[in-house]
Formats: C-alpha cells, sequence, structure tokens
C-alpha cells in the first residue's frame, strides 16, 4: 500500500491541438505509478463527443496492481467546476485503462463553455485504495528551483532542472565540454538536453547527487543507457555491480546488456 495515496493532477490541453483529434497528457508520476490522459474524438448519434480515458503504468518490470478511485472535474470558463463524477478501476499491467467520461466536443473549444484563453483544463482526483509493486519515481524537489549550487538550467522537453555545471562536469567529460569546452553553450543561462526522458534524467541526477536514492531493477537499465551517452564510468561500473546480482533479469538479458555496453564483467 502506498504512503501518499491522494493526489490531483492538472492537465491544461491547449485547444489549437485538438484539431488533430486525440491528444495525450505528459506522464504525471504520482503515487509510485505513472498517470497519462487522453481526449479522442468519436462520433455518436450525429453528435461529436470527446472520450476521456486515464492510464496507468507500473514503474516496474514485474507484476503491478493499482486499484483507484478516480474522480474528473472540468474547469469552466465563467470560474465554476463541473464535477463529472467518479469511478474505481483496479488497474494493472493487463488492464492499464479506465474510460472515464465522455464530453461535447464543442463545448471543449467554446469560450463560453470549457475553453479558458484557449486552453480546456482538467483534473482527475485520485485516490489510491490498495496498490501492488510500487516503486516511487525520484523526487524532482531539489531540482526544481534555483539553489546555491545551481548555476545553469537543464531543458528536457518543457521540464526545467537547476544544476551545478561542475558538480555534473566531475561526473561526466560529455558535460564538461558541454559547459567548459568552446561551444556556444557554456554561457547560456539555459541549455537543452535533447533525446532523453525527463523522468530518466531525474533518476541519474539523483544517483549522481549526494543522495539516498539507490539503483533498482526499474531504473537500472535507463541509468546505463544515459550514463553511456554522458561518459560517467562509474556509473556505468555501479549499474553493471547491479546487474550482476539481480534476479530481475535473466541471463539472455544480461548478456545482451554486456554486449551492447561492454560490460566484461557481466559476460
Amino acid at each position: 500500500m502506498n504512503d501518499n495515496p491522494n493526489f490531483v493532477f492538472r492537465w491544461e490541453v491547449d485547444t489549437s491541438t485538438l484539431e488533430t483529434g486525440k491528444v495525450e497528457s505528459k506522464v504525471f508520476n504520482e503515487g509510485g505509478f505513472k498517470w497519462t490522459a487522453s481526449i479522442e474524438k468519436f462520433h455518436l448519434n450525429g453528435q461529436d463527443l470527446g472520450r476521456i480515458v486515464v492510464k496507468c503504468a507500473g514503474n516496474n518490470k514485474g507484476p503491478w496492481k493499482c486499484e483507484a478511485d478516480v474522480e474528473m472535474m472540468w474547469h469552466h470558463s465563467i470560474g465554476f467546476i463541473v464535477p463529472y463524477g467518479g469511478k474505481s478501476k483496479s488497474f494493472n499491467e493487463g488492464n492499464s485503462s479506465l474510460e472515464h467520461h465522455s464530453v461535447i466536443w464543442s463545448c471543449l473549444l467554446n469560450p463560453k463553455a470549457y475553453s479558458i484563453d484557449n486552453k480546456a483544463i482538467v483534473e482527475f482526483q485520485i485516490r489510491i485504495t490498495n496498490s501492488e509493486g510500487c516503486i516511487p519515481i525520484a523526487e524532482p524537489c531539489k531540482f526544481t528551483a534555483p539553489n546555491h549550487r545551481s548555476d545553469v538550467i537543464l531543458k528536457i522537453g518543457e521540464e526545467k532542472l537547476h544544476v551545478s555545471r561542475e558538480y555534473l562536469a566531475i561526473h561526466s567529460p560529455v558535460f564538461e565540454t558541454l559547459f567548459f569546452g568552446d561551444f556556444t553553450s557554456k554561457d547560456k543561462e539555459e541549455v537543452e538536453i535533447n533525446d532523453v526522458v525527463y523522468e530518466e534524467f531525474l533518476d541519474l541526477l539523483n544517483l549522481i547527487y549526494p543522495r539516498e536514492a539507490k539503483i533498482t531493477d526499474r531504473t537500472v537499465l535507463h541509468i546505463l543507457k544515459l550514463a553511456d551517452r554522458f561518459e560517467m564510468k562509474n556509473m556505468v561500473k555501479e549499474a553493471e555491480e547491479y546487474l550482476m546480482q539481480s534476479t530481475g533479469f535473466d541471463e539472455m538479458e544480461k548478456l545482451l546488456f554486456s554486449n551492447q555496453y561492454g560490460l566484461a564483467a557481466l559476460k
């Protein structure tokens, strides 16, 4: 059972993106699980509607279960909240979606209904009543605001992380070159990092900063991938040592990782 099972995630939908007929939210890491929501247009009885689906995903390779009550609320343009009621669902790896309610499509675009400054705002209030196999995502709090050690912002998608150039450079020659080499980025206050997943990079930061975090079956593969990309030899070694003792991967998988990342001790 998770210690903090009640939370709300708020999704602000840019109404211009609704033209595609289907929009999906970013990932919300809450309660030890990954949550997303989506809106998909469909036609029923001569009317265009939007189907609202909530998805839950586990953070580890093994079986997981999340029993939850999910309430949905839309923000109306004149200032009140329209409740759409609640539904209960037992999410698991084979049944991870909840079709919540449908909404009239035109209401999402109407400034007299749910469109507020070209955004449709929906909130999901979730209460986890029982869970198994959940592994909390690393907390971003130490990187979401400037502190006395941070001197650069790393931008990953829409997310921003406040970090220390020098500290990252100590751990990674790639970051040392990026921040202190002959690159235009060395003088920038904000540097964009492409082709990485925000949550995975956050796990890496929580491992190399003074930490209580440890490598797990959930994190080891993306830690290994990122450590290899940013040439963090000590972190590659730590991931290799973890894989050697882990029972969460079979011998064939470990051999593949060994060949991919040159992990001699894993063969």
